[in-house]
């Protein structure tokens, strides 16, 4: 306890939170800053703190193309949200409140109306989101409605883009189409390959071989997983097979994923239960104008898909 006299430091009497919280209010030794929504507010944060806390984070500050300088958010995307929760659900812990819906709304303040919810994976916001109270009741219909693609009044309904991108490619495998593909039918199916692009791209669909012949209603569920370069889950989408006989069949991403050039990312199909179309006479490169897609065999696959045959007929992307 300190006397009268004693030099008193901010760190005196506080626990290893409560000075955490004190440095991240004061600004003290900050060495990141964000600008953030279109009036550009300052935000200044530690880069550890974040990174501790989200994989986003750890990503954005120590990935293959770290962030440097300022950093631009003019929205917050569906990941981020997830992060800013944890940060915001701390506060409730810090200032003694509970971590309901309405606490989190006033702490998160105008950062709410920057996340991009009409792009936050439906089942997750009808599920987490929209009975949280977390929004109100009009902006959680706002939200259901824009997913029938009208416009949103209250939150964002543009993607946000690091880069610009303006050609749109479709690269397809295979050298013909073939028949009478059949699941193993004892385990889960994997069929997965890794890709990359010699061009930094933005990732918008998975084409998938359709089904050979009529599928149940019980074996029409897939799920479309994209790993990054280090092997880490960025995309998981479940998607129904059509239910008759198609050589193709198209998966547009809930939102587009933009990928570094040169840097192999893996996609995998999970849960093929039905007999499908496949490729047949596969080549592991591929080019168009100057773009080089090359395909190669992924360690998380359990199944005989490879460069030379089987499931997942190509992606579509931007340049």
């Amino acid at each position: 306890m300190a006397k009268p006299g004693d030099r008193v430091d901010w760190q005196d009497g506080k626990s290893l939170s409560e000075c955490m919280i004190y440095m991240l209010e004061k600004e003290i030794m900050c060495d990141v800053t964000f600008r953030v929504g279109t009036d550009q507010s300052i935000i200044k944060a530690h880069k550890y703190m974040l990174a501790s806390r989200s994989p986003v984070f750890y990503t954005m500050f120590e990935g293959s193309c770290p962030e440097k300088g300022e950093i631009i958010v003019p929205d917050i995307n569906s990941e981020i949200f997830k992060a800013l929760l944890k940060w915001v659900s701390h506060q409730c812990e810090v200032q003694g409140k509970t971590a309901s819906g309405e606490n989190m709304r006033k702490i998160s303040g105008s950062l709410l109306y920057l996340v991009r919810f009409p792009f936050v994976n439906k089942e997750y916001f009808a599920k987490m989101i929209a009975h949280s109270a977390l929004l109100t009741f009009e902006e959680v219909v706002s939200v259901f409605s824009s997913h029938d693609g009208r416009k949103n009044e209250f939150f964002t309904g543009s993607v946000r883009h690091s880069r610009l991108f303006n050609k749109k490619y479709t690269v397809l495998r295979h050298g013909r189409i073939g028949n009478k593909w059949t699941p193993y039918k004892d385990i889960i199916n994997y069929d997965a390959l890794s890709i990359k692009v010699n061009k930094n791209i933005e990732l918008e669909s998975v084409i998938l071989y359709g089904p050979d012949g009529y599928v149940s209603s019980s074996a029409e569920n897939l799920t479309v997983k994209i790993l990054n370069d280090s092997g880490n889950e960025i995309c998981s989408q479940k998607c129904e097979s059509y239910m008759q006989s198609r050589e193709l069949q198209t998966v547009n991403l809930s939102e587009p994923i933009e990928l570094d050039s040169n840097k192999y990312f893996t996609v995998i199909i999970v849960g093929l239960k039905f007999e499908a179309h496949c490729g047949r006479d596969c080549k592991p490169d591929y080019k168009i104008d100057d773009i080089i897609v090359t395909f190669k065999n992924s360690p998380n696959c359990n199944t005989t898909t490879n460069v030379e045959q089987g499931q997942i007929a190509g992606i579509e992307f931007n340049v």
